[in-house]
């Protein structure tokens, strides 16, 4: 850039493997307690999106130690990406295999 504008960014990666049914899943143990924490988790940044797609006053950013890292993210920047990884992985190995058929 030659006009001197100083660009911030910033990325949050966020491993939340083991979210699930846990009805379906059948997990125990430890499994079954990281599998409710995850669910909170996303339940509650849930609750903080749909908070600032209302525009209510109050954003419920405390409700989860996720929400709360992702605070300056979600409530300040314009674009906010999610990528699902295990599906965007499992389409580029489908894509590899077939391609070496």
């Amino acid at each position: 850039m030659t006009s001197g504008t100083i660009l911030r960014g910033c990325m949050h990666l966020v491993d939340l493997a083991g979210s699930e049914r846990v009805n379906k899943s059948e997990v125990t143990g430890d499994r079954l307690i990281e599998a409710k924490h995850i669910n909170k988790s996303l339940s509650a940044l849930g609750d903080v999106i749909a908070s600032l797609a209302q525009k209510n006053p109050h954003v419920p950013y405390r409700n989860s130690k996720l929400t709360q890292l992702l605070q300056d993210s979600l409530g300040t920047v314009e674009v906010n990406t999610f990528f699902n990884l295990p599906s965007f992985c499992s389409f580029l190995l489908m894509k590899m295999i077939v391609a070496s058929e």
